[in-house]
């Protein structure tokens, strides 16, 4: 049966922005935005910094109002930051508050970390995949060696990036990103930054250390598309306050933007979910012996050994009871040689003392009895499992 039509009629009325400001070092970027946080007509403004200038001593620009969100450098506690942040903010409108900005200090270094967790699990991938062959998985995590990074984890990298931006994209009020240009040989900017991003903004200003900010988007529908004559002329009118308040129009009444998030995993009429097949078992291990770093082979697409690295970091990457009994299933699903395949190559010391493990061979069964009886006991993560991928990579 067909649904019901639903539909809507448009308002008119303007959302608030979301301003990205990028360019060279030594630019302003961040202090524009500490500036911007002292204007009367916010209610405050939450900062967020990921590999951006210090926080901390831009607060002694005249009269900045801010409070830093205090992470601890992973991504599941930055993220969850941001949300009850966007919780207050949210909750401060509906009380009748004024308007709470945000500041992400920067895009460049979201896009970095995101970067090096791709790098970070394609490495161990490579590892488990020569561990699988019998070979010394060491040389995956030389630096002089270029390892695949598969669709899957370009996938994984998008999928966190969205995310975060679900809570740019709906935060009620202004939003304020900087991010990192630099200018190549032939004279062109290149933006440091997720890819696409530039189109996910309703305001992108370049800012140089020698000459006045340039407009290169300002999406306000009552201003339609601006000229390069019309850019010209607001670049010697530009200021954060003034593109807020007085060319986006935006009150203390403004609204939130209404975005909703976009989901396609759904089964529909005609479709079957795919029924996973059963990997072969892992041949008997042979003595390791060292692969030269120059000949190192490109990793084969060995099912199992994914099966058992991806295992490997879920269990490290454990965060909540909630997640145990499922995860633990997982385990459960590989066949015995997976589970006893030794993985004492692919853990750190750190990971090691975190879990109490002792030196010498260490089972994935072994390790995941170790991490699940942790997050039961503690109800947290392991706290040095981020440190520990840093320092392998």
């Amino acid at each position: 049966m067909t649904a019901a039509l639903r539909t809507v009629a448009p308002t008119g009325r303007a959302s608030w922005p979301r301003i990205l400001l990028s360019g060279e070092a030594g630019a302003g970027l961040a202090w524009t935005a500490a500036d911007f946080s002292r204007d009367s007509r916010l209610g405050g403004m939450y900062w967020l910094s990921v590999a951006g200038e210090d926080a901390h001593a831009l607060g002694a620009v005249d009269g900045a109002r801010y409070d830093i969100l205090d992470h601890d450098g992973t991504w599941s506690d930055l993220y969850e930051q941001v949300c009850a942040a966007w919780d207050v903010a949210h909750a401060a409108v509906e009380a009748g508050g004024l308007p709470v900005a945000l500041t992400v200090d920067s895009m460049s270094g979201i896009r970095a970390m995101l970067a090096e967790l791709a790098d970070t699990r394609a490495r161990r991938r490579t590892a488990g995949a020569l561990a699988a062959r019998g070979l010394d998985p060491a040389p995956a995590y030389s630096s002089e060696v270029e390892v695949l990074v598969g669709a899957d984890l370009w996938t994984l990298v998008g999928g966190r990036h969205r995310q975060l931006m679900g809570k740019i994209l709906t935060w009620p009020g202004p939003v304020v990103m900087t991010a990192r240009e630099q200018v190549g040989a032939d004279g062109r900017w290149s933006l440091r930054a997720q890819d696409g991003l530039e189109h996910d903004v309703t305001a992108w200003v370049r800012c140089t250390r020698d000459d006045l900010p340039e407009i290169l988007r300002l999406d306000v529908p009552r201003r339609g598309r601006l000229s390069p004559a019309a850019r010209a002329e607001l670049r010697r009118e530009y200021s954060l306050r003034r593109l807020v308040w007085d060319w986006c129009g935006c009150t203390s009444e403004t609204r939130a933007p209404q975005r909703p998030m976009l989901d396609a995993d759904q089964v529909l009429p005609g479709e079957q979910p795919l029924t996973p097949v059963a990997a072969p078992p892992v041949r008997t291990a042979r003595p390791v012996r060292r692969a030269p770093v120059a000949a190192l082979p490109t990793p084969p697409a060995v099912e199992s050994g994914r099966r058992v690295a991806n295992l490997l970091d879920r269990f490290l990457a454990l965060g909540t009871r909630s997640e145990i009994n499922a995860l633990w299933d997982s385990l459960l699903d590989l066949t015995d040689d997976e589970r006893d395949t030794d993985v004492s190559g692919l853990i750190t010391p750190d990971i090691r003392a975190g879990l109490g493990i002792p030196d010498g061979p260490c089972t994935l069964h072994a390790l995941a009895t170790e991490a699940a009886r942790h997050v039961h006991r503690t109800g947290q993560p392991l706290v040095v499992a981020g440190a520990a991928e840093t320092g392998a990579a």
